[in-house]
């Protein structure tokens, strides 16, 4: 994160930062979700 926002103008990180962050969580609730599924129909 922190990378990305030193790359980027600081207007353009402040802007793209908190809309990138939900999409990550989101993101990862989706990949818990599938993982767990992966292990049920594994056994």
């Amino acid at each position: 994160m922190f990378l990305f926002a030193q790359m980027q103008p600081q207007g353009q990180a402040a802007q793209s930062i908190p809309a990138i962050l939900p999409v990550a969580m989101i993101a990862g609730l989706i990949i818990r979700a599938l993982h767990k599924r992966l292990d049920r129909d594994d056994t």
